[in-house]
């Protein structure tokens, strides 16, 4: 099933499967083919949690650095979403 945003363009992708393990192995494909596309794996408010595995496919390993350290200059004891992302 896709669906979208008419302003932005992005479009959402949900696929009905038979078990988790199916489930991991569509979110695989489909999320390789986005970044070979030069699509994000994420929407205008971040990466989701269930997706934050597949982050190094759209942004390299250099702006995650910087994610992790903006989120420890504004965070520095952990208290927001606590080992959700960029613990």
């Amino acid at each position: 099933m896709l669906f979208g945003h008419a302003g932005n363009g992005g479009l959402r992708i949900n696929v009905a499967v038979g078990s988790m393990d199916d489930a991991e192995h569509v979110t695989g494909a489909v999320l390789r083919l986005v970044a070979e596309l030069d699509g994000s794996v994420g929407a205008e408010r971040g990466i989701g949690v269930d997706k934050v595995r597949w982050l190094g496919l759209a942004r390299p390993p250099e702006e995650i650095d910087v994610m992790r350290r903006i989120k420890a200059a504004l965070d520095p004891r952990g208290t927001l979403n606590p080992g959700v992302m960029l613990g």
